[in-house]
């Protein structure tokens, strides 16, 4: 609130002439000056408070996400407990079972896989043996001579 020059002295005058006013023209100056620096600190005030507001909105975003990630999470977790509760709910018999039919399917070719292990070994040997035989003295003439 800008008075201007005239403004001021048509006030000053009113309250000088009249005593009927309990305050001066200074002591109402000083009030109107006080008034605009409480709008002006009231102003900063709904600034910072609007400020905080809109920080406090960007947070709770941030918290939402948050809570919803989490909530994910809890969920795949929890189909998870309930996928390995199922299984072990099988009862001991059964898995007794399946334990005897594994060991049958994995001793079932044991034998079979020895013996085809142990003439494949042989053969091989002796094929290297009767090269070395035969390659043998060619060898030996061409690494020391004569």
């Amino acid at each position: 609130m800008q008075l201007n020059r005239r403004t001021k002295i048509i006030l000053k005058l009113i309250f000088n002439s009249f005593p009927v006013f309990p305050f001066t023209y200074k002591e109402a100056m000083e009030l109107v000056r006080e008034f605009r620096n409480s709008n002006y600190e009231l102003d900063e005030k709904i600034d910072k408070a609007f400020e905080s507001l809109k920080d406090t909105s960007i947070l709770l975003e941030e918290l939402q996400e948050a809570v919803t990630e989490k909530t994910e999470k809890v969920k795949f977790l929890r189909n998870e407990y309930d996928r390995f509760s199922k299984l072990s709910e099988l009862k001991e018999e059964e898995v007794k079972v399946l334990l005897t039919q594994f060991e049958l399917t994995l001793n079932k070719g044991r034998p079979k896989e020895l013996w085809a292990g142990f003439w494949i070994s042989t053969v091989s040997g002796l094929i290297i043996f009767v090269i070395g035989i035969i390659v043998g003295p060619y060898l030996t003439k061409l690494i020391f001579g004569d």
